[in-house]
Formats: C-alpha cells, structure tokens, sequence
C-alpha cells in the first residue's frame, strides 16, 4: 500500500470514528433534554421493558427501548439505534390522561447529515378546543422560525389523515444545537399546553384510549414505512404487542 493509500485510509478511519462520537453525543444530548423537561414538570417513573428492551432487526439493527410512565398524564417511550453510520432516535409522548395530541419526535443521523420530525396526531376528543388550536399555530411558528433549515420531505401514508402539525427539518452535524434548539422549542410549547389542560374523567380516558388502540390495529395490519421492519422482523402479532406495551403504552392505562 502506497504512502498515500495509507494516510486515506487512515483518514477515513479517523473521520468514521469522529462521526460516530459525534453522533452519539448529539443523540445523548437530545433524549437527556426531553426527559429532564418532562420530569421537571411531572412524575415520570421507568418501567421494565421486558422482551422488547432491545429488539434486533434483520440481525444487524439494535433498537433499545426505554419506556416511562407519567403520571396522571400517559406515557413516553424512548427508541434508539445506533450503529455507527447510521443513528435514530424516536420519541413519543403518549397521553391518555388529558385530552391532547399525541407527538412523535424522529431524529435520523446519517453519517453528517441530520433529518429531524416532529409530528402531532390529532388523538383527540375534542379537536375544535382553542387551546388546541393555539398550540399548533405555535408549532407552525417554530417551523417558520428555523426558515434557514431545509424542508424535510416524507412520504404519503394512510396515516397522514391523524396529522394536525408538523416540524420537518434537515441539515447536517453544524446545525446539531439548532435541531437541540428545535427540539426544547417544540416541547416546551407542548408542556406549557399541557399543564393548561384538565385530567379527563374515566369515560373519557377510556375514549383517549380506544384512539391508540384503534390506531394500534391499523398500523399493524395497513402497515408503514418504518414500522413494516418491525412487522417483517419480529412479526405482525409481536409488532402489535410492542406498539401496545411500549411504543404507545395504552396497555398500561387499560382498566
């Protein structure tokens, strides 16, 4: 091997390994933050994940699953890979207890490049409450603010019709403490939202969760793009049982 060939080759080693610390720094730093900005405000406790703690998909893919109960409110679930290259992070906040959307927050890291989501489905009894409607004209707001991010671009599903708001960003590793920034922006908003919001009474709660149940039961049998990993991997009767259990949590609400 020529001098040359060899001060590449370590070069991309080097960069690899710098990407990957990178990386995992950032992912770190995103979970921390939501986690500590919910449990600053309310009572969260860690529960056993059991069986689907860690999930391997097509023998190379660890998703590691982290699953929190909140109290008098739902749940939140935390879902990670990383395998170097290529990081995820999902995070779902899950309320059953209030009459509020349910939120999803994706982050895809790809080597440098960063692609960010957050997404509000409308799990909601009433859909037509101001609050409601103030809250995603602030999300709309927060989309506006970061103009200087690229449009993220998804995919048409079935599930679009749920969709009430979005943020969808895209950048690289130099915007990581803008999309840190996205992220406490976003769930701050929310947070303030939900502390103005009553609990439910019983009737209700169980309203909230015939949603995610309902929504359970479609996304396992019409599918989507991610979740048709977990369907061919672990099959659609196990894929089913983590939605439940853990990626939404209804499971533990159910009386």
């Amino acid at each position: 091997m020529s001098k040359l060939m060899t001060t590449l080759f370590g070069g991309l080693i080097a960069y690899g390994g710098f990407t990957v610390i990178t990386n995992s720094s950032s992912m770190n730093k995103m979970v921390n933050l939501a986690v500590s900005l919910l449990k600053n405000k309310f009572e969260l406790k860690e529960l056993d994940a059991g069986e689907f703690k860690k999930i391997v998909l097509k023998k190379i893919l660890p998703f590691y699953s982290k699953l929190y109960t909140i109290k008098n409110f739902g749940t939140v679930c935390v879902l990670t890979l990383n395998i170097g290259i290529m990081s995820l992070i999902t995070i779902n906040i899950n309320c059953f207890c209030k009459d509020l959307p349910q939120m999803t927050f994706d982050v895809i890291f790809m080597l440098n490049k960063r692609i960010i989501f957050f997404e509000i489905y409308d799990f909601m009894i009433n859909k037509e409450d101001e609050k409601y409607k103030s809250f995603l004209k602030e999300i709309e707001e927060i989309q506006k603010k970061h103009s200087n991010l690229k449009e993220a671009t998804t995919s048409s599903s079935w599930y679009i019709s749920y969709l009430s708001g979005t943020v969808k960003k895209s950048g690289n590793v130099l915007n990581d403490k803008q999309f840190l920034s996205i992220l406490k922006e976003v769930m701050e908003v929310y947070i303030k939202y939900a502390e103005k919001v009553p609990e439910l009474n019983d009737d209700d709660i169980k309203k909230k969760i015939n949603y995610y149940k309902e929504f359970t039961d479609n996304l396992t049998k019409k599918g989507g793009v991610a979740i048709n990993n977990f369907i061919n991997g672990i099959g659609a009767e196990k894929t089913h049982e983590f939605l439940s259990k853990v990626f939404y949590g209804h499971f533990h609400y159910q009386k």
